[in-house]
């Protein structure tokens, strides 16, 4: 039982990073004028195309998303071990992420 309550909370608290994450994302395209996304992973092309985020960056990090669908939209079984395993080893990408959107907002400052 304390497995699952910590698999929950870690769901949980992934889709609120992720979440947030997208939050922003929509809000530069907005402040920017940029086109509109057609749904939360194109959001990071976007701000790519904008050179907001590198491509490179956005080619590796934007299928977070999707991943976020899977874990609350339960589209498809989620893999617990390799999402655990996933996040262990990407966890610096949301802060390379908070990197990049603090060094635009410093050019735009």
């Amino acid at each position: 039982m304390k497995f699952l309550a910590i698999l929950r909370t870690l769901e949980r608290d992934f889709q609120l990073v992720v979440d947030t994450v997208i939050d922003i994302n929509t809000h530069l395209i907005s402040t920017e004028n940029l086109r509109a996304p057609e749904d939360a992973t194109e959001t990071f092309h976007i701000l790519g195309e904008a050179k907001i985020l590198p491509m490179e960056f956005v080619e590796k990090f934007s299928p977070v998303a999707g991943m976020r669908n899977i874990v609350v939209h339960d589209y498809e079984k989620v893999d617990v071990e390799k999402m655990i395993n996933d996040i262990k080893k990407d966890i610096g990408q949301f802060g390379e992420y908070a990197v990049y959107v603090d060094d635009f907002l410093k050019k735009i400052a």
